[in-house]
């Protein structure tokens, strides 16, 4: 009679040891999942659940993408951003090519009440507030209306964001005035309220609030007459050494990106390397980037 309670002595351990690592694995499963259905997305890790650090880090304010949407042509991968580099007080916000590695594209969720919050810069104690149409950076103040904001999702849903203090019955949304643009990674399309049905015609009234990592940045130039390592800049392929291929990043206008078929995102990551590099340089990798338009695609488009 002995025996069995021996058993479960020695078993009980291995039982319990063994929900706690599943529980441990399905936890690091939650925090570790990204979507990378679509190609072009799966440089910026879209999607990923919450972790640890995450809201010290703060999330990237993106706007929503799907290969059929009308702007695809000019990028796929843009973010709400301080212009110049650099949050200031009474200044506007703009779209531009993400980056995770920049501070001024950080944002964080000052909840205000139920489905209500200020949308603050991660890098200084300014918040978005609603000015005749415009939205500028302003002093965070809790008990300002103007500074309230409803409909923001987290998690790589797509969601659309309001001023609190839009009238009842009239449906506007943060958006912009024409489709995405990225002025050189410093500037862009300056983001304005209007109404939802504008937005909805040029696909710019979905966004999305995304805990992107940072990436440690170690790409370089390739030293003397030597053809250029995995991951070192280059103009062509001639570059690269052996059978890499120098990847063509466009930092160049959406036109002449699509033009010579270069990745439209200037801050794109290259594949198989653990940074950034440059805006709008090219490095030598194993993979080309591969353009969605024929020739014939753009000429239509260009034309």
């Amino acid at each position: 009679m002995k025996l069995p309670a021996i058993i479960s002595s020695l078993l009980l351990p291995l039982l319990v040891g063994a929900a706690n690592n599943s529980a441990s694995v399905a936890q690091t499963e939650t925090h570790d999942t990204y979507d990378v259905a679509s190609p072009h997305r799966a440089n910026n890790l879209r999607g990923r659940q919450m972790a640890d650090g995450d809201e010290d880090l703060g999330f990237m304010w993106a706007l929503w993408y799907d290969d059929d949407i009308k702007w695809a042509p000019r990028g796929y991968s843009f973010c709400v951003m301080c212009r110049n580099q650099e949050c200031k007080k009474d200044d506007y916000v703009v779209t531009s090519n993400c980056n995770n590695n920049l501070p001024h594209y950080r944002w964080e969720w000052v909840k205000v009440g139920e489905g209500r919050g200020l949308m603050k810069t991660k890098t200084k104690n300014l918040c978005l507030e609603g000015d005749g149409g415009q939205f500028l950076l302003r002093r965070c103040d809790k008990g300002n209306d103007g500074q309230h904001f409803e409909g923001i999702e987290f998690g790589g849903d797509k969601f659309r964001l309001y001023s609190s203090t839009r009238q009842k019955g009239k449906e506007r949304c943060m958006t912009m005035l024409h489709h995405p643009l990225s002025k050189g990674g410093d500037d862009g399309e300056e983001i304005i309220d209007q109404p939802c049905s504008k937005a909805e015609k040029t696909d710019t009234v979905y966004w999305t609030a995304e805990y992107r990592l940072q990436i440690k940045d170690t790409l370089k130039r390739c030293r003397g007459g030597n053809k250029c390592e995995e991951c070192e800049e280059c103009e062509d392929d001639d570059d690269c050494k052996g059978n890499l291929v120098c990847y063509n990043r466009g930092g160049d206008g959406w036109r002449v990106n699509l033009k010579n078929k270069a990745d439209p995102d200037g801050w794109a990551q290259i594949p198989g390397c653990p940074g950034y590099g440059k805006y709008g340089k090219n490095y030598c990798s194993r993979k080309q980037y591969e353009s969605p338009y024929s020739n014939k695609d753009i000429n239509d488009i260009l034309n």
